[in-house]
Parts: C-alpha cells; structure tokens; sequence
C-alpha cells in the first residue's frame, strides 16, 4: 500500500502597502504653455497625403 505524503497548506497572504505622496513635487514639476493658433508655443501640424498608384489620393482608413 502507498502512503500519501501530506504537505503543508500555504495560505495566500494578501499585502496592502499606502503610499502618500507630497503634492509639492507634482506641483512644480511640469510647466504648460497654452498659446493661440500663431504662437511659437503651438506645435506646427502638417496634413499629408499618400499617393496611391493610378488613382485618388484620398483615402479613408
């Protein structure tokens, strides 16, 4: 006859760890310039097109 050898029941542990942060450091640490439509402050968008051979350049994706 085999004897079974029983192990050792692990129970899952469940951690929970708080972490409070200083709202000073996320204050200062971005700047954000919001300018008009001119401004050196916008970024420049330009549009583009692909070309596709023998026909329309539009194209719906």
């Amino acid at each position: 006859m085999d004897k079974k050898i029983k192990k050792f029941y692990v129970p899952p542990v469940i951690e929970m760890t708080l972490v409070e942060m200083e709202q000073g450091i996320v204050v200062g640490s971005a700047i954000v310039k919001v300018g008009s439509a001119n401004s050196q402050d916008v970024p420049q968008v330009e549009d583009w097109e692909d070309q596709q051979i023998g026909g329309s350049s539009k194209i719906d994706f």
